[in-house]
């Protein structure tokens, strides 16, 4: 026995709840009740999924960028999804409280209408003739078929098809949006190591420009200028992979303002420390000059000492540099000559004698002309520039101010920063 059906039920449900399907699933039409309720998910994901993108962006771009073209798309796509199913609800239903339940039982439903003229006529009319009832039974409309098993498994199957590749296509996009999303707390991190290794590297930096300035400095002793060259060949020497590890970082790759300031930080860093394959030669050299410097000052104050002077010698001879070994070659035969000299004027036979003084004169003049002529200059024998790291620093600053900034605004709760009321503070 079929239930009565009413179009004014059906009607408003079509008006108000007809995005559901309620008045299909109303008048047993689940087919078309499952297509309403599908879309309407359909256009509730697509909204979810596309404010979830939205929300895990920097509010920064988003304020200066809007949201990605994808997620516009996903918007739109939704809005209209939801928009268009509850249109067709809506004029289904009209049509359903216009018709009537005449239209209803035109379509095989079993309506008040029908009871009450079924009633009417069993009242009224004298029972029809078995040739009238017959007649009857032919004229009137068959009740409508069953949907077909096969059919129906088709239904279905498509349906659940549907269905799934909606949902593995909602998780995708999930997916991409937490794969994609930047996360400023990794570059913060990496950019707080760089700083301290930054920070040795301008001190060791300075050591550099001492190693230049002193060099022929006899004020300076041995021990203090070789700190010195250790500390520049340090600085010069150090290994930059943090600096490449920082580039790599999602907050540096993906955040273009973050990534220009990076360039330029990585090109003045480039700039200072250019080709260190030759530095420690370089500093060799330098450090060999410098304790030439010291000895043999040392070895003009005690004139007679042939040790002083050989002392002196032996520091350019393992400098590796032919020049500065052929200098010390006629240095140390010059200086000999006059310490040999001195001593005949001194201490000899023939001590303070007018022989012996010209004799110390001639030699003392010969080594002093051949100082004077011949001793090189060191900054030519090796060039030696040390980076201006004032640039590296004040870039690597302000690269520093954009990324912390961006990490208080997309802060992770990973305790990196200060927490305070509303507010994120991150050194």
């Amino acid at each position: 026995m079929q239930t009565v059906k009413s179009a004014t039920t059906a009607g408003l449900l079509g008006i108000f709840l007809g995005q559901y399907g309620a008045h299909d699933w109303y008048l047993g039409k689940k087919v078309k009740g499952a297509i309403h309720v599908a879309l309407a998910a359909a256009g509730v994901i697509l909204v979810m999924v596309a404010t979830i993108i939205v929300a895990n962006m920097d509010e920064f771009r988003l304020s200066v960028y809007g949201p990605p073209a994808y997620a516009v798309a996903m918007y739109i796509v939704a809005y209209l999804v939801l928009f268009g199913n509850g249109i067709w609800g809506l004029v289904e239903g009209i049509i359903l409280l216009t018709k009537g339940d005449a239209g209803l039982q035109a379509q095989g439903y079993t309506t008040a209408l029908g009871t009450s003229t079924q009633k009417s006529t069993t009242n009224k009319v004298p029972a029809k003739t078995t040739a009238q009832a017959a007649s009857s039974k032919a004229v009137a409309k068959p009740a409508p078929k069953p949907l077909d098993p096969k059919a129906k498994k088709k239904i279905i199957m498509w349906s659940c098809i549907g269905g799934g590749a909606f949902v593995v296509l909602c998780v995708i996009a999930i997916i991409f949006s937490l794969v994609f999303r930047i996360d400023y707390g990794e570059s913060y991190r990496k950019a707080n190591e760089v700083g301290e290794e930054l920070s040795d590297l301008v001190d060791n930096t300075s050591a550099c420009e001492r190693v230049a300035s002193y060099a022929n400095s006899t004020w300076t002793s041995e021990k203090t200028y070789n700190d010195y060259v250790s500390k520049c060949f340090d600085s010069l020497d150090h290994d930059d992979s943090e600096i490449v590890e920082l580039g790599k970082t999602s907050g540096v790759k993906r955040d273009k303002d973050i990534k220009a300031q990076y360039d330029k930080f990585k090109k003045a860093y480039d700039q200072a420390f250019p080709d260190r394959s030759n530095v420690e030669a370089t500093l060799k050299v330098y450090k060999a000059w410098h304790t030439f410097v010291i000895k043999s000052n040392t070895a003009s104050s005690a004139i007679k000492d042939d040790d002083a002077y050989r002392k002196a010698a032996d520091a350019l001879e393992e400098s590796g540099n032919n020049t500065l070994v052929e200098y010390a070659e006629g240095w140390l035969e010059r200086g000999l000559a006059y310490s040999k000299a001195y001593r005949e004027y001194m201490e000899g036979s023939n001590k303070g004698t007018s022989a012996t003084r010209t004799a110390m004169t001639e030699a003392r003049t010969n080594f002093r002309n051949y100082v004077n002529q011949n001793e090189p200059d060191i900054e030519d024998i090796a060039e030696f520039e040390p980076g201006d790291v004032s640039d590296v620093y004040s870039t690597f600053k302000k690269l520093y101010n954009m990324i912390s900034n961006a990490y208080e605004e997309n802060y992770d709760g990973k305790g990196d920063c200060v927490e305070l009321l509303d507010s994120v503070y991150c050194d």
